[in-house]
């Protein structure tokens, strides 16, 4: 729930910036997930000292996992190149009936 990724946030002491990023990406991996169709989404959210890991699992597959950034006209995929780009560790994984995305992100030092 979007509580308790604020709350999580809160507990690392991310900016709001950092915040904010982390709460667009979660959304972005949420929305991936609703959209591949899967009945049941987990979502994981774990707290280190200075990071987070945020994990959604769903039903479904992800057709191709390319390395490549689609272009502007693609409708789909890009947020997943931002996502990569926004947070410092980004993992996904894909088997037969399962998608698991893994975002984390680290607390600069103040």
């Amino acid at each position: 729930s979007k509580e308790k990724l604020t709350a999580a946030i809160a507990v690392v002491g991310f900016g709001r910036d950092d915040g904010n990023r982390l709460k667009m990406c979660a959304d972005e991996l949420f929305t991936n997930a609703v959209r591949a169709g899967g009945q049941e989404i987990k979502v994981i959210i774990e707290t280190g000292k200075d990071d987070l890991l945020l994990t959604v699992i769903n039903e479904g597959r992800v057709e191709q996992v390319t390395g490549k950034m689609p272009g502007p006209e693609s409708e789909r995929g890009r947020g997943i190149e931002m996502t990569k780009r926004m947070m410092d560790d980004f993992l996904l994984l894909s088997t037969n009936e399962t998608v698991i995305a893994t975002i984390r992100k680290v607390r600069a030092a103040s």
